[in-house]
């Protein structure tokens, strides 16, 4: 409704002098102009176009200023000039759209980057704290004191593989970053299975455990138990089936 608005005050700009100049009472151009080109600006600006509406508009408009340029006019039309000035006025919006919907495209980016930077370290986060203590942490306002608690109660697991050493003396570092990822990957599904947190790795060495909350859920010895000697089938399972004489040594404490 907006556009079609528009439309029709710039046909009856272009074709108002033409028929008012048939009369005895000649409407001079300037005035026209003078009356019609501030509207069509308080119009154009009132309504938020995007870049692809204003090019069809603008488009449109060359178009029809075609048409009419074939459309018999009077000696005191004196157009094109006043079409041609609609359509840099046109033009002005355009570049206004493009110019706007740029912007907000930049926002966008600039909000996307943002929040994927926050999913990434939120992500690094949860690989190195406990959901409680990440909660707590996350809670705790900027410049105070971060979490800290006690455990009186923990059990433990300690492990390493055996055979590392000499599988990568012996692989290239693609083979044996590979295997470890594998390893270690079922040790985090085992360790998800039973409730056990993974306290960190280093090397060819596995740490996780249980204690109270907020470390974990609960402290069952049990389920630590279970998650040890469930390590040392997988690791036996996977020597199998890749053919490396791998093992693994699981302490608990």
């Amino acid at each position: 409704g907006h556009l079609l608005l528009v439309s029709l005050m710039m046909l009856s700009y272009i074709l108002l002098p033409p028929y008012a100049n048939m009369g005895l009472l000649a409407v001079p151009d300037n005035v026209v102009a003078l009356m019609t080109l501030p509207v069509y600006a308080a119009l154009m600006m009132s309504y938020q176009q995007d870049f692809l509406t204003s090019v069809v508009f603008l488009l449109t408009f060359a178009l029809t200023l075609l048409v009419i340029r074939y459309v018999p006019e009077t000696e005191g039309n004196g157009y094109p000039s006043e079409g041609l000035t609609f359509l840099g006025y046109s033009l002005i919006f355009v570049l206004k759209a493009y110019m706007g919907e740029r912007s907000l495209r930049n926002q966008f980016k600039a909000r996307h980057g943002i929040d994927d930077a926050k999913r990434r370290i939120e992500g690094i986060l949860e690989t190195m704290m406990p959901p409680k203590v990440l909660e707590e942490l996350q809670k705790t306002g900027p410049g105070s004191c971060p979490p800290s608690h006690h455990y009186f109660r923990a059990t433990l697991v300690q492990s390493d593989l055996v055979g590392f050493t000499r599988m990568a003396s012996s692989k290239p570092p693609e083979a044996v970053v590979k295997a470890v990822s594998d390893l270690f990957g079922m040790f985090d599904d085992l360790a998800d299975e039973y409730g056990i947190y993974k306290v960190e790795t280093v090397g060819d060495a596995y740490i996780a455990g249980q204690a109270e909350p907020p470390l974990t859920l609960q402290n069952y010895p049990p389920n630590v138990i279970r998650f040890g000697l469930n390590m040392v089938q997988v690791t036996q399972s996977w020597s199998s089936r890749s053919g490396e004489s791998i093992g693994v040594r699981v302490g608990l404490h």
